[in-house]
């Protein structure tokens, strides 16, 4: 949950090149269906996911989006 959580954040400073909107988008919603299974493990951590997973934007060609969507 803690490396899912750094790559998140990450993905939030700077896309990878080449990666689309839809790209993002996608990893996250990945991203939530193997944090949702780990489920019970950490608290911690799974707050920190929930708000990042009802929060969380990036820019891409100077436009903002959310990065679950």
């Amino acid at each position: 949950m803690a490396d899912k959580l750094y790559n998140l954040r990450d993905l939030c400073r700077a896309l990878p090149v080449g990666w689309s909107v839809e790209r993002v988008q996608a990893y996250y919603r990945w991203a939530k269906q193997v944090t949702d299974r780990c489920a019970g493990t950490n608290a911690c951590l799974e707050r920190q996911l929930q708000t990042l997973y009802q929060t969380a934007t990036f820019e891409c060609n100077g436009q903002v989006y959310p990065c679950l969507a």
